[in-house]
Parts: C-alpha cells; structure tokens; sequence
C-alpha cells in the first residue's frame, strides 16, 4: 500500500466559533402528569392494559397516581376531595359530555376509550393553565393517535370489558367474583369508535373522530325506604373535526365537536329520563416572540341543553313506588362563551413561569367570571425540580340544578382556589414526586351551596 505525503507551503489556520448546546426543556408542571406517546411520558398503553386492576381502562389506570382516590368499583376520576363532576375530559380538544360507561348507582363503570386508539393523557390534578376552563378539581385532555405509517391491524378483549366495535358484557367478571345475584341485568354495552387523519400539507392537518355507546344495568339496591331493582339504560355519541395550521412560526388549533347523550333511571318511586347536547368550538393561538418568551391565547364557546323529566319522592325516607311524588319536567339550555391569554416565560432552562387569565360567561348563571393563574417550575438540579402553582377556578353547574322544581334557576358559579407546591426527582431510573396543596371554594350540592376547603400532601 502506497502512502502519499503531501507538504504544506504555508501555515494551515482553524476557526472554531462557539455555538449553543440545545439542553432538554422543563416540562414539568405543578399536580400534572403526561401519559401515552407524548415526550416525557410516564406511563404507555401497554403500561395501562398491565397495570393491575384496571381492566385495560386508561381511566382506571390514573386512579394508581397520587392525589385521585377510588371511589366505589368505578372509573370516576375524584382528585383531591373533589366530586367526579368536577374533573372535565377532553378529547382532542372538545369536552366528552359522557366520559363513563355503565355509570349507575352502586355500580361499576368504565371509561369508553380504547388505550391503544389514544396518542396520549395530558392530566392534572391541579393548577392547570388559563386554557382549561369550566372545571374545579381536574383536567384529563386525551388526544387520539395520528395516522399510522404503515397498515395496522388490531383486536382487543377481556374478561372486565371489550372496548372499540365490541360487545361488552360483564357476567362471568361477576360470576368470577361472587357478585351475579347482586345484578338483576349485568352491566353490559356495545360500543364502537374510530378516527380520520388527513396531512394535506406540511404544517398543516384534519382529524376527524366518532364514537356510539350504549349500556344497560340493574343491580338490587337495599335501603332503609324502598328494597328493589335500580334499572338504568343509557347511550351518548360525539363527532369531532379538529385541525392544525402552522403559518412559519404561528401555530393555530381548532376545533368543532357535537355530544350528546340520554339516560333512563328507574329506583322506586324516583325517575328521570335525560337527553343532553353538548355543541362546541374552540380556537388557540401561539406565537412565539423571542427566546424564552412566547404568547398563546384563544377563544371557546359552547352550547349545552337538556331535556328533562321524572319524579323524586316527596319524603327522603319513603321512596316506594306508591310514595308521594314530585313530578317535574323542563327543558334547560344556556351558553357559555370564554377567552383566555397565556404568558410563558423561560429565561433560562432552569427557570420557567407562566401567567394566564381567562374569562368565561354562561347564560345559566348571566355572570361573567375572571380566573388569574400563575405556574412556576425551577429546575435546582440535573434531576431535582420544584414547582408552584396558583390559580382561580370556576365552573358552570350541571344543568339539572337550574330545574325550578328541584334546583335553583339563580343559582352562581361554583369557584374554588388552588395553591400547590411540590418536588420532583426524576433520574430517568427512579421518578419521585411529593406535592403539598390546598383546594377551597363553594361548589354546588344537593341542597344549595356548599363551601369546603381540603389540605393534602
């Protein structure tokens, strides 16, 4: 092998110039939690169909994290003290006006999504941003997966509940446990869902998602006034159209959605029979102005109905059949427009704040409601982070309550303030997070308004 040598007639000059060293972002948030496919993520759908217990539920699955507490044998989501109601759920942006399925009384209940058909869970138990509104306690947004890079093909069951274009019946789930004579009909739905992706160009894509569910339970409830079969027939369906459109640095998201859904409840002497519609569109703009500073901000609007009608016993003590009634009927429906506008500041990678605000008014309450929120995240070291959070909170009460025969057609918003501050220690190895918070406000009860305030760590 023949080696050539080359001389250098003159001096050979090297420039080098510095250059920044991109550093992983903070992504951490005060009571928040990123599950799925997302950056970050702490837990996958083959995570959610082995966690024990949760019967391939994603729902169920977040019930294992801190600040949620089970309630019963169902999937409601209650965080930190708060009532189910008070968590809102997104989907691809648009709230699901029915999240649960098999939801009755003294019941067991799942949520109505397929792990494997969800991109990822954006949840939060507390002192999230001035984008989520009309919520007290929780958020879980869930976005559905992309189009697949290649043909897929999958299938799904299990003995607690098959999920997506299957016929869930829980029988021999209740045989398996001794529990068949508690149910005069077993919990049993059908349910089927799928979505539509379209990139019709760089920056900029439509997906489309539906969904169609049934259920039917009567389980043999046992009380002091009235011994019999609590029956309950239900269904909800949802369409939603969102999109994304990226205009150079200019990042826009929108969305339209319809929900609706209708329950027939049966126990002695009380009925009801609901039919609720949920039309919505929201809109969100981001802008980034300079390193480490960036504007977002957006608008929603949402209109909610809902057609009731039934009878509740005149006497707590006696609902039998034959009991005295009061018969209602009523058709309510209302408004509620909304706009809010974040500030996030990232002086650093160490450093991260953000400030928002949003205002929302409904047609139920005739009031306008202004909500101040503040996060901070401070990264002290490689794998040590603490975070902060602040906020106002309110939320629209259900539309029964605003029946004139049993609620109270004035009735206000219900509010409440989160203050939360926590440590996370996350080498990748090990993931430790201790928060410590307190939830006060006035939310909403069976007999008027009622104030509370819960501590936790």
């Amino acid at each position: 092998m023949e080696l050539l040598e080359f001389a250098l007639t003159s001096p050979l000059s090297l420039v080098m110039q510095l250059a920044p060293v991109p550093l992983e972002p903070i992504l951490v948030e005060a009571g928040a939690y990123r599950l799925g496919n997302l950056p970050d993520v702490t837990l996958d759908e083959l995570e959610v169909v082995g966690t024990p217990g949760a019967a391939a539920d994603p729902f169920r699955a977040l019930q294992t994290f801190p600040g949620l507490q089970n309630v019963g044998e169902g999937a409601g989501l209650f965080v930190r003290g708060g009532d189910v109601s008070e968590t809102r759920v997104l989907l691809d942006g648009a709230t699901v006006l029915s999240p649960f399925r098999l939801d009755g009384d003294r019941s067991v209940s799942f949520g109505p999504f397929d792990p494997f058909l969800l991109r990822g869970i954006n949840f939060s138990a507390g002192g999230f941003g001035a984008e989520y509104g009309d919520a007290l306690s929780a958020v879980a947004d869930l976005e559905t997966i992309d189009r697949p890079e290649a043909r897929q093909l999958g299938l799904t069951a299990s003995i607690g509940g098959a999920v997506t274009g299957t016929y869930t019946n829980t029988d021999l789930l209740m045989r398996l446990n001794g529990r068949r004579p508690e149910f005069d009909v077993v919990p049993r739905s059908d349910d089927l869902s799928g979505g539509f992706q379209w990139a019709y160009r760089d920056g900029g894509s439509l997906k489309t998602f539906g969904m169609r569910q049934t259920d039917e339970i009567g389980v043999r409830i046992d009380d002091p006034g009235y011994s019999g079969v609590y029956r309950s027939d239900g269904g909800a369906g949802l369409v939603i159209v969102s999109g994304l459109e990226g205009f150079g640095s200019l990042g826009l998201s929108w969305g339209l959605a319809t929900s609706g859904s209708r329950k027939s409840e049966d126990f002695g002497a009380f009925r009801l029979a609901r039919a609720d519609r949920l039309t919505q569109a929201h809109a969100k703009v981001e802008v980034p102005v300079s390193g480490g500073f960036s504007l977002a901000g957006g608008a929603e609007v949402e209109h909610r109905s809902a057609d009731l009608a039934g009878a509740v016993a005149v006497a707590s003590h006696d609902n039998a059949p034959d009991a005295p009634k009061t018969i209602f009927s009523s058709c309510e429906s209302g408004t509620r427009l909304a706009g809010f506008g974040e500030i996030e500041l990232q002086p650093s990678n160490a450093l991260r704040l953000l400030l928002g605000a949003r205002a929302d008014h409904s047609s139920f309450t005739g009031r306008v409601t202004g909500d101040p929120r503040i996060s901070a995240t401070w990264r002290a070291a490689e794998y040590l982070t603490f975070t902060a959070a602040w906020g106002v909170f309110h939320q629209v009460p259900d539309p029964l309550l605003f029946e004139p025969t049993l609620g109270d057609p004035v009735l206000p918003s219900m509010s409440a303030r989160h203050v939360i501050g926590g440590i996370t220690y996350d080498n990748s190895a090990r993931f430790i997070r201790a928060e410590a918070y307190h939830m006060a406000g006035a939310s909403v009860r069976g007999d008027g308004q009622g104030r509370g305030s819960a501590w936790g760590l």
